[in-house]
């Protein structure tokens, strides 16, 4: 029963532990995620464009920023820099205004 458990246990571990390992691609393969992500984000299939985008995070973690401004763009959002940014105390929020009741 033990060895059931054991061999359980590892066989659930193992894919895990073997996709850790395969992670790495090569710079072609890397070049070539990038241009189906353009290719695709021209042709309006963004959903398949932020995969590949994902896909090249993956591929090479070290360039994760500059792949995440580029979903980012996908959706449109700006992405604020540091020195344009003010904190949340300066901010001026409208006075609520009091519900008008109705007779």
């Amino acid at each position: 029963m033990k060895k059931l458990i054991c061999l359980i246990l590892f066989s659930i571990s193992l894919p895990a532990f073997a996709q850790t390992q395969t992670s790495d691609c090569t710079e072609s393969e890397y070049r070539q995620l990038l241009s189906d992500a353009q290719t695709a984000r021209r042709k309006g299939e963004y959903d398949l464009a932020i995969n590949k985008y994902f896909s090249a995070k993956v591929c090479r973690p070290e360039n994760a920023p500059a792949l995440d401004n580029q979903i980012l763009d996908i959706f449109n959002v700006p992405v604020p820099s540091e020195m344009n940014r003010r904190p949340a105390a300066n901010v001026i929020l409208p006075r609520p205004t009091s519900p008008k009741r109705i007779a």
